[in-house]
């Protein structure tokens, strides 16, 4: 399992492994869990190739990376 945080401020989707502690817990006034709000939101993939995918079709104007801590 992966979680790709979309960062609109930031400008940029960073992708965890399922255990990473960056991952944020609870959905915020900004930050969406499975949805963006305004800035932006985390979103579960069962692979990464899936994450990929979804960044590519989705969200290839944002710098993508992987999470230095969990990769």
């Amino acid at each position: 399992m992966f979680w790709m945080n979309v960062d609109f401020p930031e400008k940029c989707c960073t992708v965890h492994k399922q255990y990473c502690s960056f991952i944020l817990q609870n959905e915020t006034d900004k930050k969406g869990i499975g949805q963006n709000l305004e800035d932006g939101g985390w979103h579960q993939f069962a692979s990464l190739s899936e994450a990929n995918e979804k960044y590519e079709k989705s969200y290839s104007q944002l710098k993508y990376k992987k999470c230095k801590k969990c990769f």
